[in-house]
């Protein structure tokens, strides 16, 4: 993983609508107590991704040969390969929520629950 892959922005949002930026963090960041099961979420899926792209299941030709009594060899993988594509796609749907909301905030029509 590179630096660039969690980071945090602690920063203000004043009562006049002003936000302030304090800090950019690399990897010792804090995690708001009303956020933190989704960015637990966030960052376990991001590391689960990672490790994929970094050491890759073998795929099934590449196995040795099983018996029929071990657990099903071609059933794990392809429950290994969904997990991972989720993951991926959990990645681009947070990327693409993000987005949404810098471009949504810049015009005004974003407001924060």
């Amino acid at each position: 993983m590179g630096p660039d892959c969690i980071c945090a922005m602690d920063g203000v949002h004043a009562k006049d609508g002003k936000e302030w930026l304090i800090e950019l963090n690399d990897s010792a960041i804090g995690l708001v107590a009303r956020h933190i099961q989704e960015d637990l979420a966030h960052i376990r899926d991001l590391v689960m991704l990672k490790l994929a792209e970094a050491y890759p299941l073998p795929s099934s030709s590449q196995q040795p040969d099983q018996s029929s009594e071990s657990t099903p060899a071609p059933l794990q993988e392809q429950l290994e390969t969904l997990k991972l594509e989720i993951s991926r796609q959990r990645v681009q749907i947070d990327k693409l929520e993000k987005e949404l909301e810098n471009k949504s905030k810049s015009r005004g029509l974003f407001k924060r629950n």
